[in-house]
């Protein structure tokens, strides 16, 4: 989040979704039953991040004094929430985005209220994303309504971000072929809604509390991995990594971690091992379950290596805890 010419703007960052997955990978032997799955969840994921940055070129055109630009925003509403992958505003009205990075022949279905893409010769179901992004606009609307902002138009749009995938619209659905564009078309379709919306709505002052309004309530989906996959505990590998050769062969000698299959030094590898406790496993971390994770002997240099990372410390001598990054 930053201040541009005023303007109050949700930068992209790489989803803690994808990270967690990354660290899982890291972490579940190739061996185990769920590694195929793990590995299509992280593909989708990194497909669908790669759609959404592919759009900053087209919306890098837009004059940054009319426009706040929003990523991934995931607002509560009611008892669950709604999450949009671009919210553009201007004093007219706001756009809703919802980007699909999807290889191969896609079939908009909306009788069965589905989106069928057939690749190799196999057919795989997914959410009609048409109707994915109007219901983020009822939600947008309600929420706006609900902080008497009314009558604020709310355009939304389906953005297929994969050039060379075919697209098949269905047959006397017209309103499809309106909602559902290529990335190359986004411009062209802002201008036809200022067209549409000639008069102000919003004044600069109101842009800046609903986007105030948005990112104090932004809650970035943050999974559970374990529960997701049904794993536990014992399912992750530990050790300490050596980002050189991919292997978890790293052992701590003289002040730094030595990789015993490559002979690759790294004093610190330690807090990206952490960092992985900390996304698969827990946010807290004892001085024995330090041991056990980075695969350490010496409970003295676990207790060193935590004091010496920085980690906030509670609890008693005894029961003391270590809070590490999510």
């Amino acid at each position: 989040m930053k201040r541009v010419d005023e303007l109050i703007i949700k930068q992209r960052k790489i989803p803690i979704k994808i990270k967690k997955l990354e660290a899982l990978l890291r972490r579940l032997p190739m061996s185990h039953s769920k590694w195929k799955e793990v590995v299509a969840e992280a593909a989708r994921s990194w497909a669908g991040y790669r759609g959404e940055e592919s759009l900053d070129y087209y919306l890098s055109f837009l004059p940054d004094k009319e426009y706040f630009i929003f990523h991934d925003l995931r607002i509560p509403y009611k008892t669950h929430h709604f999450q949009m992958d671009f919210l553009i505003q201007t004093n007219y009205f706001l756009l809703i985005l919802e980007v699909k990075n999807i290889s191969g022949t896609i079939t908009f279905d909306p009788d069965l209220n589905q989106m069928i893409r057939t690749l190799n010769g196999i057919e795989e179901a997914f959410p009609d994303p048409v109707q994915q992004v109007k219901h983020q606009q009822f939600q947008l609307s309600s929420l706006l309504q609900q902080k008497k902002y009314k009558n604020v138009p709310i355009e939304s749009l389906v953005v297929m971000a994969n050039p060379y995938s075919l697209l098949k619209m269905p047959a006397k659905r017209p309103d499809y072929l309106q909602k559902v564009i290529r990335s190359t078309r986004l411009l062209e379709k802002i201008q036809f809604f200022h067209k549409k919306h000639k008069d102000e709505k919003l004044t600069r002052s109101e842009l800046r509390k609903i986007s105030k309004l948005l990112l104090i309530n932004d809650t970035p989906h943050n999974p559970n991995m374990l529960q997701r996959f049904e794993l536990s505990k014992s399912d992750i590998l530990p050790g300490v990594f050596c980002e050189k050769c991919s292997t978890m062969t790293m052992s701590r000698s003289k002040g730094s971690w030595v990789c015993n299959h490559c002979s690759y030094s790294y004093k610190n590898a330690h807090l990206n091992a952490l960092e992985d406790y900390s996304f698969l496993i827990n946010s807290t971390i004892s001085n024995s379950e330090t041991r056990k994770f980075l695969q350490l002997s010496s409970s003295s240099v676990a207790q060193k290596l935590l004091k010496t990372s920085n980690f906030t410390p509670t609890g008693t001598t005894k029961d003391r805890r270590y809070h590490l990054y999510c």
